[in-house]
């Protein structure tokens, strides 16, 4: 009876962790959205950008979410799950405190955009694995995924908030930095999280062999044809907002208050759910 019990426990400690890092993962992944305000406004004021021009950049920070099955396969056969969240947290802790404590030329600070938004599809790829993987197990998929959802809602809900504060007080740099506290918590979860997941180390060869026959499979390419779709149409709805605030010369505090009824119209759902 004591060995049950044991083993009960022992895979509830180990359910709280994969609550704990999941949540952890969501949460990082909205608050990252924090400087996202003030690069706005520092390429429509400071560099007067078009709208066409942002757009662009904008496309290209998000172009690794794009290519999420390529990133899942990695993350399969290279190290592990564990490994590629700590890392890339890591990594972008390094390149939120080299952004916020440098005024990079342009060229320098669009490419630590698509690196840290890389390293977040990264995360998000690892940490829906060990989602399916741990609820599977412990019949709590619904529940684990509910947890993600109010997560990066609650957190995008903050940077209506904050990020318009930080835009219309100071600048992008000062919401870069303000994200290294969260890294650093979420880090602090990774390592806690503890699985018996192995490390891997797949040839090159094979790498190169499995791609050709992922990039062969007609699902598998209609799948990220609606997935690029779906960017398309957020690109648009963002030019759409472009076009309408400087018609109306909208402020960044006023901005700030109109965004803020949308995120709530748009994730009031989630909670629901759980």
């Amino acid at each position: 009876m004591d060995a049950i019990k044991h083993k009960q426990g022992a895979a509830d400690n180990k359910l709280f962790w994969v609550f704990g890092l999941s949540s952890a993962i969501y949460f990082i992944q909205g608050i990252e959205t924090l400087p996202s305000q003030s690069l706005f406004y520092y390429l429509k004021e400071s560099l007067k950008f078009s709208p066409q021009k942002i757009m662009v950049i904008s496309s290209l920070i998000t172009f690794a979410w794009l290519v999420k099955p390529v990133i899942g396969y990695v993350i399969d056969n290279f190290w592990n799950k564990r490994a590629w969240i700590f890392i890339s947290l890591a990594l972008s802790a390094v390149l939120a405190a080299i952004v916020g404590l440098n005024h990079l030329p342009l060229k320098f600070l669009i490419g630590a955009l698509i690196i840290s938004s890389a390293w977040a599809a990264f995360r998000d790829v690892s940490i829906d694995g060990i989602m399916c993987i741990e609820g599977k197990k412990h019949n709590a998929t619904g529940k684990i995924q509910s947890v993600q959802w109010i997560s990066i809602s609650v957190a995008t809900l903050a940077t209506g908030i904050g990020g318009g504060y930080i835009a219309e007080k100071w600048s992008y740099t000062v919401a870069f930095l303000c994200l290294i506290p969260f890294y650093i918590a979420a880090l602090a979860f990774t390592y806690l999280y503890k699985t018996k997941e192995p490390m891997r180390s797949e040839t090159t060869s094979k790498f190169i062999r499995d791609m050709k026959t992922l990039l062969r499979n007609k699902k598998l390419l209609m799948a990220g044809l609606f997935c690029l779709s779906l960017q398309l149409f957020s690109v648009i709805r963002h030019a759409a907002f472009f076009h309408t605030k400087r018609c109306v010369q909208m402020g960044q505090g006023l901005d700030r208050n109109l965004e803020l009824p949308g995120h709530c119209f748009c994730h009031h759902r989630r909670f629901a759910l759980f």
